[in-house]
């Protein structure tokens, strides 16, 4: 029941984005960057990624900007170029897996 459930919302993010479902997700993702800041020890773990990742610090004041300007059509772009990836795979497990094959997948969001 699940599976076709995900395959469905998966190909909804190629085509349509809600301006509720945008909001939600930019309230989550403002909500995980200020609580990074809650303990200097994960502020300190929070430095050093940013510093292995992207060889700078990321200030919360710019990347609460960034998260503000994504644009419901830059969630569908990045949605489709990561499903056309050649070297994507899927994985399912239960006595359903073979009935969506990656195949499958990407004909929904074509």
């Amino acid at each position: 029941e699940l599976l076709p459930v995900l395959v469905e919302e998966t190909a909804k993010l190629t085509h349509k984005v809600t301006d509720e479902e945008l909001a939600r997700a930019k309230n989550q993702a403002r909500a995980g960057v200020l609580m990074r800041k809650e303990s200097s020890s994960t502020v300190a773990e929070w430095i050093a990624r940013h510093l292995q990742d992207y060889g700078e610090y990321r200030d919360t004041d710019a990347l609460l900007k960034r998260i503000a300007s994504v644009t419901k059509e830059q969630i569908q772009q990045l949605a489709r170029e990561i499903l056309a990836q050649p070297e994507m795979g899927l994985a399912t497990l239960g006595p359903n897996a073979e009935a969506v094959t990656l195949e499958y997948l990407r004909k929904r969001v074509a």
